[in-house]
C-alpha cells in the first residue's frame, strides 16, 4: 500500500486503511482531493498525522481510530469543509477552539471524547447550524470525579437541528429548558447517583421540555438491580413518559 497510495492524487474516498508506518502517513498527505477518510492509526508518530491532516483541506467525512494509543491531535485545525468527525481512542483535553458556528458551518455529526467540558462549550455546540448527531464521552482521566463542576443547562433555542444525542461519562446532570433541542428524537444520558436517588414524582431535568422526544435511554451511575432508589427512579421516568405528549419509550441501565 505504501508504494502505491501516494500516486492516487485524484482519490476522493479512502476507507478501512490501517496506518502503521511513517511512509504511508506521509504519502497520505498527498491525497489532497480526499473527501472521505476512515482510518485506524497504529503509528507512534502522532505529529506526522497532524501534518498530514493539515494538507487535507477538502475532507468532508473524517473518522480516525487510535489503536492502543492516546494520540495527539492538539495541533490540528479541522477544515471548514467538515461534515462529520469521528475520533475514537483519543481524548481532547477541551473542546477544540475551531469547533464553532463560524468555522464548521456544515458539521452535522460530531463524535468525540473530552476531559473538560464547560457550560460555554455546550453553548458553542448548541449554535452549530447543521449539527444533527452529537455523541460525546466526558472522561475522567485523572479520577477526580468532581461532579459539581459538571452540571449543564441546555437553553431555549439551542441545538435547533439536533436529532440524536448521546452525552455520557463523568458528570452529574443535564437540565433541558423549554425550547431546547426542538427536533431531538433520541437521547442517551448518564446520570449520577446523587441526582437520580432523590427523584420523586418526575425527574427534575426537563425531559418534558423536549418536544420531539421519542426514545430515552438513561444510565444510572452507581445503580444496581433491586435498589429501592433505583425503582423510584424508574417510576419517575415512567411518570414523565406518561405526561409527555409523545409518550417516549424509556430504557434504563446502570454503570
Amino acid at each position: 500500500m505504501s508504494n502505491q497510495i501516494g500516486g492516487l492524487t485524484s482519490l476522493e474516498e479512502l476507507s478501512g486503511i490501517c496506518i502503521e508506518d511513517s511512509l504511508t502517513i506521509e504519502e497520505l498527505g498527498n491525497l489532497i482531493e480526499l473527501r472521505v477518510l476512515d482510518m485506524v492509526y497504529f503509528s507512534e508518530r502522532e505529529y506526522m498525522l497532524v501534518e498530514c491532516l493539515r494538507k487535507l483541506q477538502n475532507i468532508k467525512n473524517l473518522s480516525i481510530s487510535f489503536n492502543a494509543l492516546r494520540g495527539d491531535l492538539g495541533g490540528w485545525v479541522g477544515p471548514q469543509s467538515l461534515h462529520s468527525l469521528r475520533v475514537d481512542g483519543y481524548c481532547f483535553f477541551k473542546l477544540p477552539f475551531w469547533i464553532n458556528h463560524l468555522h464548521v458551518q456544515n458539521l452535522s455529526l460530531l463524535e468525540i471524547s473530552m476531559e473538560e467540558l464547560q457550560q460555554e462549550d455546550l453553548e458553542i455546540l448548541g449554535r452549530l447550524p447543521a449539527l444533527r448527531d452529537l455523541n460525546m464521552w466526558l472522561a475522567d482521566l485523572n479520577y477526580k470525579l468532581i461532579y459539581n463542576r459538571r452540571e449543564f443547562v441546555v437553553s431555549a433555542g439551542s441545538f435547533l437541528r439536533l436529532v440524536h444525542c448521546k452525552l455520557r461519562g463523568h458528570y452529574e446532570r443535564v437540565v433541558f429548558w423549554q425550547g431546547a433541542m426542538p427536533r431531538l428524537t433520541k437521547l442517551e444520558l448518564h446520570i449520577s447517583r446523587v441526582v437520580w436517588s432523590s427523584w420523586t414524582g418526575i425527574p427534575d431535568l426537563g425531559f418534558e421540555n423536549l418536544s420531539s422526544l421519542l426514545d430515552l435511554h438513561v444510565n444510572l451511575s452507581g445503580g444496581d438491580s433491586g435498589n429501592p432508589c433505583e425503582e423510584k427512579a424508574r417510576a419517575a421516568l415512567r411518570n414523565m413518559a406518561e405526561i409527555h405528549p409523545n409518550h417516549p419509550s424509556i430504557s434504563v441501565g446502570w454503570w
